[in-house]
């Protein structure tokens, strides 16, 4: 058994705190998206993230990452008509890759690894082919789809991952008509559909919210842009507190007016 020796002190510096994996997530996707060039920053590599840049090259963006700075080109999306996405063990990187696939006209196939081919998708295979998207599965993955997504309106449970809601967000704009989620029971993850409507707004792309959802306007173009993450604020919890505590300790690299539920 090994022995921690512990010494009084009292904390006083500065610490700069990882970006948000969340906002990253959704930033590389709008940035795949936009025809042109962005720059995203400050980017951590985590499994997670290395999915999602993994999925926008299989469908023909491109990024490069360099002194956390990660450049992203969507000149070439949609390239590929025909994808293997792995999605690692990200819930994230699946449910929002499903509907970007899907309205890119992609023939998918979706595939992960520990927990995640048990992960629940039942709500995409509902949805989707009843706006034009087939669904093959034996109940998680892999999934297989094709057939081009059109736009209508979407009945979704807010009881469920938003990540279900963030996915069809983020793929209904670039459709040429307009379409609507309706939410069939009240929403739960409010912070998380907030964070993605306000990256997708620095992109140049608008959502309208409704009574029960959000209106989607079609036709829009995601546009490129450089792009500054969100501190984690869970990771800045435990720094803040050791200087509550005792001392003064100063983190940087959140914002007051995030939009991440654990700034609470």
């Amino acid at each position: 058994m090994s022995d921690v020796k512990f010494s009084p002190f009292v904390p006083n510096g500065t610490v700069n705190v990882p970006p948000s994996k969340s906002d990253v997530h959704r930033a590389i996707i709008c940035a795949a998206m936009a025809n042109g060039v962005s720059r995203i920053s400050p980017v951590a590599l985590s499994n997670d993230i290395k999915a999602t840049i993994g999925c926008i090259k299989a469908l023909g963006a491109d990024a490069v990452l360099e002194n956390n700075v990660l450049t992203v080109d969507g000149t070439n999306m949609y390239k590929n008509k025909t994808a293997l996405l792995d999605c690692g063990e990200s819930g994230s990187t699946l449910r929002f890759f499903i509907p970007i696939a899907a309205v890119g006209n992609i023939n998918a196939t979706f595939v992960g690894k520990g927990k995640l081919p048990q992960r629940p998708i039942g709500i995409f295979t509902e949805a989707l082919p009843k706006a034009g998207t087939t669904c093959k599965t034996e109940g998680g993955l892999p999934l297989e789809i094709n057939g081009q997504l059109k736009s209508g309106i979407f009945e979704i449970p807010g009881n469920v991952s938003s990540q279900f809601i963030t996915g069809l967000l983020l793929a209904l704009p670039i459709l040429e008509g307009d379409s609507e989620i309706v939410l069939t029971s009240p929403l739960e993850s409010v912070g998380y559909i907030a964070m993605t409507i306000r990256t997708m707004k620095q992109f140049g792309v608008n959502i309208d919210t409704t009574e029960n959802g959000w209106h989607i306007k079609g036709g829009q173009t995601y546009k490129s842009c450089n792009y500054t993450t969100d501190g984690d604020w869970s990771q800045a919890a435990f720094f803040m507190v050791l200087g509550a505590i005792g001392g003064k300790v100063t983190v940087k690299g959140v914002a007051k007016d995030s939009t991440q539920g654990d700034k609470k």
